[in-house]
């Protein structure tokens, strides 16, 4: 998959513990920048993880169609359970904007 965005950074697989280091030297990474550029007033930056293939599914009944069905993400997009029940995550960086 190509991807479009220029604020993807990479894809953290939850499993793997070298990329679990990696996402934790990262986000302290990020941590520091924020100090520097906070210091010289500028905006912060911000990392989101997209969290992508459920572990586990959750059974909800539809009613128009009188059947269950196993899905595992919410309304919004969300992998239901959150961190908790992702396999991987894609890892984004945004600058914060202040109002």
């Amino acid at each position: 998959m190509k991807r479009t965005s220029r604020h993807y950074q990479g894809t953290v697989q939850f499993s793997d513990v070298g990329d679990v280091l990696w996402l934790n030297d990262f986000r302290e990474q990020i941590f520091q920048t924020n100090k520097i550029l906070r210091k010289m007033g500028k905006n912060a930056l911000r990392i989101r993880l997209a969290l992508r293939s459920p572990i586990e599914k959750k059974t909800v009944y539809n009613w128009r169609t009188q059947t269950y069905h196993h899905v595992g993400y919410d309304f919004g997009g969300n992998v239901i359970g959150g961190i908790n029940n992702a396999r991987k995550a894609d890892v984004y960086v945004y600058e914060r904007y202040r109002l």
